[in-house]
């Protein structure tokens, strides 16, 4: 599912909500400027988020979700907006945040070819030691399976830095990690054997 914004202006501070719903749960969120000022998880209900001088009132039920902010004790309208545009506006005004990253931290946050080289090579060290090395000892399998996840280990890393949101997941660190062992044994298994016979 797609994440909904809302935006507020007030002497001069932007107030961004943002309503990120999955299949488990909703993550609000509300922004002043660059800070976050609270984040909220839940499904339905009645959440609250916001300090002493900007509050915000949500309600979801499983068909509908409202929400009624206030700054000050002043009920301030939050008007839908889409994602291009609010970054449009985050930027004529100077404010980066998660919402709105600066070309530096989306760099910083790109998944470069060279990246891969080690977790690949790792991931191959383990499937030829699994397929290659004669004498199967308990020390080979196990230097096999530690190599794999080594790899996965990498790959886990680099896929939650590129990808926040795979962290709330429960186990998807471990299902990163067994996957890439499954695939190193079918290298080993499957296509060397085809390759090399």
């Amino acid at each position: 599912m797609f994440a909904k914004y809302y935006y507020a202006e007030y002497n001069g501070d932007i107030y961004v909500y943002r309503l990120k719903p999955d299949d488990k749960q909703n993550k609000m969120t509300l922004f002043k400027n660059e800070e976050q000022v609270e984040q909220r998880f839940g499904f339905t209900g009645e959440f609250r988020l916001g300090n002493e001088n900007a509050r915000l009132w949500v309600k979801h039920t499983l068909l509908s979700s409202k929400h009624e902010f206030r700054i000050d004790n002043m009920l301030i309208e939050l008007k839908k907006i889409r994602l291009g545009p609010l970054r449009k506006l985050l930027t004529s005004k100077g404010i980066y945040n998660e919402i709105n990253p600066t070309k530096e931290v989306l760099e910083a946050s790109k998944i470069r070819p060279t990246q891969f080289i080690v977790p690949v090579f790792f991931l191959l060290l383990g499937s030829y030691i699994n397929h290659f090395v004669e004498d199967q000892t308990q020390f080979v399998k196990a230097a096999s399976i530690l190599s794999m996840i080594v790899a996965g280990v990498i790959f886990k890393g680099m896929l939650f830095g590129k990808y926040p949101s795979l962290k709330q997941m429960r186990k998807m660190g471990l299902f990163i990690i067994i996957a890439t062992i499954m695939l190193g044994l079918f290298i080993g298994e499957v296509v060397f054997e085809f390759l090399f016979g």
